[in-house]
């Protein structure tokens, strides 16, 4: 689905030191606009080694290549995503491109 909308999340990422590897962590505010005719999705592309993903602290599941995951649901004033890399032969490996889009909500039959 063509977005309607496109929000780069670049710097400023920061990065900590977990148990299993790196946590890729930024914060941004929830996009204006967003009714019930628009969902916000999170997509990352290039993400190798694969790595799980979380909005607010809910895992949104494992970004390998490409991923896109909606988060319309989970989201607040203020939002944190997570990108957390596995420990690696690499002492710092790199996240994927990650950006919102704004896309037009999915009609459901009731």
């Amino acid at each position: 689905m063509e977005p309607l909308h496109t929000i780069r999340l670049r710097d400023p990422w920061k990065k900590k030191m977990i148990d299993a590897g790196i946590a890729h962590c930024r914060t941004f505010h929830t996009p204006t606009g967003i009714g019930p005719t628009k969902a916000v999705w999170v997509v990352i592309d290039g993400q190798n080694p694969p790595a799980e993903m979380r909005c607010n602290e809910t895992q949104l599941g494992t970004a390998d290549g490409y991923a896109a995951f909606e988060i319309t649901h989970l989201l607040r004033a203020s939002n944190q995503l997570e990108i957390l890399l596995p420990a690696t032969q690499d002492p710092d490996p790199q996240r994927g491109s990650v950006h919102l889009e704004i896309r037009a909500a999915e009609e459901t039959n009731s």
